[in-house]
């Protein structure tokens, strides 16, 4: 099997070592990448330890990993795999040396409309969901009034409870009269206890539950596309934003040396 030797730095979460920096302790992304690879019999691996990514000296030799790929020292470099095009890319960003520079952001909220959930859908398919509702507490309805039990609440008063019991079960959540939260199978309540057996609410049961799994997975990527797009934002989109924030502090590693900060 290929042995493939590969320089690597410290780069968390890709490649961290303990405090003795030893090879022996390297783990990480790429590490248990590389270890999946031996496993698999597709290549073995040897980490080689190198403290740059290296740059074009004066005397035209490249210095760091670079440099140990083109004397053929090692075979790739660092979290990311190095060719002629990269390094190109290198020598003409880092003309002095590369520091390790980290800034630390976060998902802000991008838009504070809360009818949000309004825009996901369009007219015909939010009247289809909710005619698919009342059809379902009609018909459920239906079947409690004609039940044959005596201690019948209103017809308006089921109705609602039963419209609200496919609304809320489109979540997988409903409520009790205790108000402790149960599932659409709690059938001890009034609601359901004296139908839950009966062959016509368990057909419209299952029919809405099939109904319920159909609508979700046919629209689950509009809505989580819907909710990133406009719900979450980097907290800074560019450098200038960054400049803005006067409350953000520079720091850097012990004996390092920031000279440049790309967007």
């Amino acid at each position: 099997m290929q042995k493939v030797r590969i320089a690597v730095s410290e780069w968390v979460p890709w490649v961290q070592f303990d405090k003795n920096k030893s090879l022996a302790t390297a783990q990480g992304v790429l590490v248990e990448l590389y270890e999946g690879m031996k496993l698999a019999k597709i290549f073995d691996y040897e980490l080689q330890m190198a403290t740059a990514y290296g740059v074009l000296g004066s005397d035209k030799k490249w210095t760091g990993m670079i440099g140990s790929m083109v004397r053929n020292e090692t075979d790739i470099g660092g979290p990311f795999f190095i060719d002629e095009n990269r390094g190109k890319a290198v020598r003409f960003v880092s003309p002095l040396d590369f520091s390790q520079l980290v800034l630390a952001t976060g998902l802000v909220p991008a838009n504070k409309h809360p009818f949000l959930i309004f825009q996901v859908f369009s007219v015909n398919v939010w009247l289809s969901f909710f005619s698919s509702i009342v059809i379902a507490a009609v018909a459920t309805g239906l079947i409690y009034s004609i039940s044959p039990f005596s201690d019948k609440k209103k017809k308006t008063e089921a109705f609602l409870r039963y419209l609200w019991l496919f609304l809320t079960s489109l979540i997988g959540k409903d409520f009790d009269d205790n108000a402790l939260i149960v599932d659409f199978g709690a059938k001890d309540s009034w609601h359901l206890k004296h139908i839950w057996n009966t062959p016509s609410f368990r057909f419209v049961q299952g029919v809405w539950l099939v109904t319920c799994l159909v609508f979700i997975n046919s629209y689950q990527g509009s809505i989580i596309s819907t909710y990133a797009a406009f719900k979450m934002k980097p907290k800074y989109e560019s450098l200038e934003d960054l400049m803005k924030d006067k409350t953000v502090e520079i720091g850097t590693y012990a004996n390092s040396f920031p000279y440049l900060c790309m967007a």
